[in-house]
């Protein structure tokens, strides 16, 4: 059970969060070089997965009866 509120609460670290928002501010003005475009496409997929692994370790949480109700957002 500590593994799953642990995945339950996994966060989307600050620097990638901080770098994926440069690169949407940066897209919407001068756009991207196709190396950024690659790097947001990764962040994406990474931030993807984080909310899915959160999702199911929730679920599974949920179903044994644990209240989840307290989890904060993927990305703060």
């Amino acid at each position: 059970v500590k593994e799953l509120w642990q995945a339950a609460r996994m966060r989307v670290p600050d620097e990638k969060a901080e770098r994926m928002q440069q690169l949407v501010w940066r897209e919407q003005g001068e756009g991207l070089t196709a190396a950024e475009e690659e790097e947001a496409t990764q962040l994406q997929q990474y931030g993807r997965h984080v909310m899915l692994v959160r999702a199911k370790a929730a679920t599974l949480l949920a179903e044994r009866g644990h209240d989840v109700s307290g989890l904060a957002p993927v990305i703060e």
